[in-house]
């Protein structure tokens, strides 16, 4: 009973979502990280921060999607942390850079989300970015702003 979606649909009908929904851009973005984490960051792992609505597809594409093994090799040198809000998500952030060569990392995906992080306190700074989709996942490397 367990394996009569798979022999029925077959194996790849979760690639694409179907009735009333667009494909989803949230695996782009996880598989983007290491290569934006390249070159950055000399800790053995780097934070990465999701909000509330990254959470869950975080949670499915790493624990039940059927190339979760694989994503999570290419995920080995993140530590995520979920976040409830903004507040929560610059606190995490700011705890992760703890020198001036540090980057940590966000993974947004809220409209809202999205607009409150390009606007950082003036502490943080983006470095890098890349967005997904038509513009549903906003994935941005941050550093402190050196402060005169």
């Amino acid at each position: 009973m367990l394996f009569l979606p798979f022999l029925l649909l077959g194996n790849t009908k979760h690639k694409t979502k179907w009735a009333m929904s667009a494909d989803s851009a949230f695996p782009s973005a996880l598989h983007a990280l290491p290569g934006l984490r390249r070159g950055s960051s000399r800790e053995a792992r780097s934070v990465l921060v999701l909000d509330g609505a990254s959470c869950p597809p975080f949670r499915y594409y790493t624990r039940l999607h059927p190339e979760r093994a694989r994503l999570r090799r290419q995920l080995a040198h993140f530590e995520p942390h979920c976040s409830r809000d903004f507040d929560g998500l610059v606190r995490r952030l700011r705890g992760a850079l703890t020198g001036a060569d540090s980057r940590a990392f966000a993974l947004v995906s809220r409209a809202r989300g999205i607009a409150e992080i390009q606007s950082l306190p003036e502490d943080l700074e983006i470095d890098a970015q890349q967005s997904f989709g038509k513009e549903d996942q906003l994935l941005v490397r941050v550093k402190r702003r050196q402060l005169l």
